[in-house]
């Protein structure tokens, strides 16, 4: 098995709404790994990065835009 190239796909502000973005996703079949959002006293970082394998992506984006329109 080839190890994924991984792509953003969105940003979140908040660890509660990257969980929520990571769930949709990954029941539509699409694996997902969150980066950031860590923080301490010299550098926090506050948003986290959703990310997904590159040949995924473009339905991942499609994905995103869905979830967020439904949102509205």
């Amino acid at each position: 098995m080839r190890t994924p190239h991984w792509k953003s796909v969105w940003e979140c502000e908040s660890r509660s709404e990257a969980e929520v973005l990571k769930t949709y996703l990954e029941s539509h079949g699409i694996r997902v790994f969150l980066q950031g959002g860590e923080s301490n006293y010299l550098y926090p970082v506050l948003r986290i990065r959703v990310l997904v394998p590159e040949e995924d992506l473009e339905k991942a984006r499609e994905l995103t835009e869905l979830f967020f329109k439904s949102g509205d």
